[in-house]
């Protein structure tokens, strides 16, 4: 009897320890997660949209959030940062609605949220790229996931490759391939665009190039570009925000990257505006040619410099490169330039700028090495203008040969310019330059004493201005020759 007894007693105790075990599990999963440092996990970090659409479209993608953790979360607000104007919609769990508020996901749980899009590529004015944001609230902590659609039919580069710094990347020009870009729709680049090794993009007059933040164009090693733009079809390059509060705004995308190369890189009547850098040609490859020629073509509002050159040459004429918050030409490690008939024009206003506009050196240092390299730059019929008092320094080691010379040009420098070689009739920090220094032309000022003030026989060499003026038999100084009112209004 006792024995019964005891197994009776045995069991009642065995059922009630796995029921309060039981009621302790419960209780923990039931127990809210107010941890102000819980984030969220989703099965994407941005939901891209890769689809061209070519007629009005409406696609859907699902985006799962976990909740890892062992207790419940309640996440206080899901919503599309886009509101009612948004392009976008979505659907938590079944439920369609732009806001979700107080939404419990269990531990060790999942949810499924799905997003739509619809979108008319047929719309010109309607932006390249069509963006938007989840925003999650968790214990006040903000997540956001990325919303990526098109938003016009173009020819989309889209990056499917990682570079080691994460960014993504898509070769456009495969190795030893020649490649042209001759759509007539636009092209725009979403990462960065890739011209491979001995490979060549050929770009033709017209093109039409649009970047995302953060892209650009990167040239490998023999790799290079060749756009052939015309007076009355330039090829543009420049940012993918086409409306009115962007259009002027630097930074809006990463600019080119040429590395070193026995290919010349040749731009003819382009216009490359409103990026980070205008073209950053850097090597340390002195046994390669390295050469870039920039004519007819006009880099402006870029962030930091609009050429910046580490061992290239440079042959440039009939160019405008203006308005960049550091500087317009860094030239370091040396090289051969020829700049005939440009402007060099630095009236940028979005930020304080403390470096010269122009800068030479015929050395390169960083951590493990001291280069020399022989540096040879003339100028004709130039301008270097600027707001600051002195736009042209330099850093000369007597390791390399350093010889600069100006013939006919304007500058604004506080150095002695009274001494050839180096400054040939050269006019010392002019006043009133240029019509309007807020417009990206710098067309002369009708007063200006740049008007028929440059050499004949340089102006020869380049009979035709940015414009198409001509600027014979006696050229102005700059690239852009000066017309009146009435001449203007007949070309």
């Amino acid at each position: 009897m006792k024995k019964s007894i005891f197994s009776h007693s045995a069991h009642l105790f065995l059922i009630s320890f796995f029921i309060g075990l039981l009621f302790i599990a419960c209780k923990k999963n039931d127990t809210i997660n107010t941890d102000p440092n819980l984030r969220l996990e989703f099965s994407n970090d941005s939901i891209v949209f890769d689809t061209v659409f070519s007629s009005i479209g409406s696609i859907t993608k699902q985006l799962k959030v976990y909740n890892k953790s062992n207790k419940k979360t309640i996440i206080s607000s899901i919503r599309l940062l886009g509101g009612e104007n948004s392009q976008y919609r979505i659907n938590v769990d079944g439920s369609p609605s732009l806001l979700h508020e107080s939404v419990e996901l269990a531990a060790k749980d999942s949810l499924f949220i799905f997003v739509r899009v619809t979108i008319n590529p047929t719309i010109e004015d309607a932006p390249f790229i069509v963006n938007d944001k989840i925003e999650f609230i968790t214990n006040g902590n903000e997540q956001n996931i990325d919303l990526v659609a098109w938003g016009q039919n173009a020819n989309y580069i889209i990056g499917n490759q990682v570079m080691p710094d994460g960014k993504l990347y898509r070769i456009v020009a495969e190795k030893d391939q020649e490649v042209i870009w001759d759509s007539p729709k636009p092209y725009v680049i979403y990462g960065t665009a890739k011209i491979d090794t001995n490979a060549i993009l050929r770009i033709p007059e017209g093109c039409r190039i649009y970047f995302h933040n953060q892209s650009g164009m990167w040239v490998a090693p023999d790799g290079c570009i060749k756009m052939t733009g015309t007076l009355h079809k330039p090829i543009t390059l420049k940012g993918d925000r086409l409306d009115e509060g962007y259009r002027d705004l630097p930074t809006q995308w990463n600019g080119i990257v040429l590395e070193a190369s026995n290919q010349n890189t040749e731009i003819n009547y382009a216009i490359i505006e409103n990026a980070i850098f205008g073209i950053c040609a850097q090597t340390t490859d002195l046994s390669k040619s390295n050469r870039l020629v920039v004519t007819n073509t006009i880099i402006r509002n870029m962030t930091e410099s609009g050429i910046k050159s580490q061992a290239f040459s440079i042959q440039s004429n009939n160019s405008l490169i203006a308005n960049c918050g550091d500087r317009l030409l860094d030239i370091q490690l040396g090289g051969s330039f020829n700049f005939v008939h440009c402007t060099f024009a630095n009236h940028w206003s979005h930020s304080l700028r403390n470096n010269s506009s122009i800068h030479f050196s015929n050395t390169f240092s960083d951590d493990s090495q001291t280069l020399h390299n022989n540096l040879n730059a003339s100028f004709g019929n130039c301008i270097i203008d600027g707001r600051n008092t002195d736009e042209i320094d330099f850093d000369a080691s007597t390791t390399a040969n350093f010889a600069l010379i100006f013939n006919y040009c304007s500058l604004k420098t506080q150095m002695d310019i009274s001494s050839p070689p180096t400054f040939n009739q050269c006019i010392l920090n002019p006043n009133n330059i240029f019509a309007n220094t807020d417009l990206s032309i710098f067309k002369l000022h009708e007063e200006s004493v740049l008007i028929n003030a440059g050499s004949s026989s340089i102006g020869q060499l380049i009979p035709f201005d940015l414009l198409g003026n001509s600027r014979l038999p006696i050229p102005d100084i700059g690239a852009i020759e000066f017309t009146s009112e009435e001449e203007s209004k007949t070309k």
